[in-house]
C-alpha cells in the first residue's frame, strides 16, 4: 500500500474512523502509484475482504489485504518517530513499513524465547539450595 505523504494524516484518520466502526481489514489495489483514501476499502470480516479481492481481481489488477489495526499502529508510530517513515519522492511505502514492523516483532519474540530458554537451562544447572533463594542458615 502506497500513499502520498501529504495525505498521510487523512489516511490515518480514515482508517481510525472505520476501525472504530468495527472494520478490521483494508483492501487496496497493488499498483506502483499511490492509492487515494477513496481507493482503500475497509471490511469487518476476513471473509468479506477476501471475497471483495477475489471478485475485483482481473488479469491486470490484483488486491492485497492488511489488518487495519496493524496499518494504524505502524502509521501512528511513524508520526511519533519519523525515522520509521519509509518515504521517497513524496510516496509513503506503508506495506513495507508493515513488513519491517512484523519482522522486528518476530525477531523480538525469537530473542525473548531464546532468553527464556537460557534462563531456564541455567536454573536447572544450579544446586537446589540456590534455586530456592540460597542456603538456609
Amino acid at each position: 500500500m502506497k500513499i502520498r505523504k501529504e495525505e498521510f494524516g487523512e489516511v490515518l484518520d480514515y482508517l481510525k474512523e472505520y476501525w472504530k466502526e468495527g472494520d478490521e481489514f483494508v483492501a487496496f489495489l497493488n499498483e506502483s502509484f499511490p492509492a487515494r483514501k477513496d481507493e482503500l476499502y475497509t471490511f469487518a470480516t476476513y471473509y468479506d475482504v477476501r471475497e471483495f479481492c477475489h471478485e475485483m481481481t482481473t488479469d491486470r489488477d490484483s488486491y492485497s489485504i492488511l489488518p487495519i489495526r496493524l496499518v494504524y499502529a505502524v502509521m501512528y508510530d511513524a508520526v511519533i518517530n519519523q525515522a520509521h517513515l519509509i518515504e521517497k519522492d513524496g510516496i509513503v511505502e506503508v506495506s513495507r513499513m508493515v513488513e519491517i514492523w512484523q519482522e522486528a516483532e518476530q525477531n523480538s519474540i525469537i530473542t525473548n524465547q531464546k532468553q527464556s530458554k537460557i534462563e531456564s537451562e541455567s536454573k536447572r544447572s544450579l544446586p537446589s539450595n540456590i534455586k530456592k533463594g540460597g542456603p538456609k542458615l
